[in-house]
């Protein structure tokens, strides 16, 4: 039995189906809760990869089942994961970003629910891993578990920016060859443990976590920017609004929508512009002016900016 099957209650209710290929398992998202799969790799005793690669439509609120000392790394290379604690404390990753979790963090609520979510964990059971890992390197299992506990504790919960190097590192897994993949996960499954045992610039400026109820207000100023899409309102009309200040509404949107205010806004007009443009009746002034643009010609150039082609033209292609 994989320990995914045994710890992974956040995702388990979500699994329709598992399909055992050769010396890994493909676990397939259920189509009522999104679509894509995690493909599994026992690596070595105590470590098991897997690579994640889904769209899923409702944010998970089953809490790991995670019984022993372990370590939980993992990578996203494309994508956006809300992670919500016991102590309602909120944390985002997006592209790039690395997370370490001890398996006492407490995590309650993953939402992978904004984008499409490409990314690759690292499940590190300290006991079994332990010994693997001395067994291979050729050192005692008390001297890999003593340099993994000098570094990280059961309530570890560091969430970051990779480094140029740690980014390499886990880019390099996404791409290893399938003739000896084994091998191959088992050498850089070693590096990455080596490297974040051995280096801590991947803990400079660690990720802000914020409060449940500054996350909520954050996701009101959304809802209020995209319910009138056809009105300016400025920054301080937005933070008077939902009640913080303009820095900190700034700061927070950034943080939980990958960017600014503006260009969420930006972004967001030109998709509805696009779904618009489907309709034959509406003109593309007319349009310009729904999505909150006067002037046609801005409105074509944010248009081509967005997608590589100007509305006209979209519009002939998609009849």
């Amino acid at each position: 039995m994989r320990r995914f099957d045994e710890d992974m209650n956040m995702f388990r209710y979500i699994i329709e189906s598992k399909e055992i290929i050769e010396d890994y398992v493909v676990y397939n998202i259920s189509s009522e809760f999104g679509k894509g799969n995690i493909t599994s790799h026992n690596v070595m005793p105590g470590i098991e990869v897997t690579y994640n690669n889904f769209q899923i439509y409702k944010p998970l609120s089953e809490s790991f089942n995670l019984s022993v000392d372990s370590l939980e790394i993992n990578y996203c290379l494309e994508g956006y994961l809300e992670s919500e604690f016991a102590n309602k404390k909120i944390v985002y990753m997006g592209d790039g970003d690395v997370s370490i979790f001890g398996y006492k963090t407490g995590v309650v609520l993953a939402d992978f629910t904004t984008k499409h979510y490409k990314g690759v964990t690292v499940m590190v059971y300290i006991d079994e891993a332990s010994k693997s890992i001395g067994n291979m390197m050729g050192v005692s299992e008390d001297e890999v578990k003593g340099l993994i506990k000098a570094s990280f504790n059961a309530d570890t919960c560091i969430v970051n920016h990779a480094s140029e190097s740690l980014e390499h590192i886990f880019k390099e897994i996404f791409v290893l060859p399938e003739k000896y993949k084994d091998y191959f996960l088992k050498i850089k499954v070693v590096e990455l443990l080596l490297y974040i045992l051995g280096n801590s610039d991947y803990k400079i400026r660690e990720k802000t976590y914020f409060p449940r109820f500054f996350v909520d207000k954050i996701k009101d100023a959304r809802r209020i920017i995209v319910s009138d899409i056809d009105r300016h309102i400025t920054i301080k009309e937005l933070s008077d609004r939902v009640g913080i200040n303009s820095t900190d509404l700034q700061k927070g949107f950034k943080e939980v929508y990958q960017c600014t205010i503006y260009a969420y806004l930006k972004t967001y007009r030109m998709k509805k512009a696009r779904e618009l443009l489907m309709k034959e009746e509406l003109t593309i002034a007319h349009i310009a002016n729904l999505v909150g643009y006067t002037n046609n010609s801005k409105f074509s150039k944010a248009f081509k900016e967005e997608f590589g082609i100007c509305p006209s033209k979209y519009r002939i292609s998609n009849r």
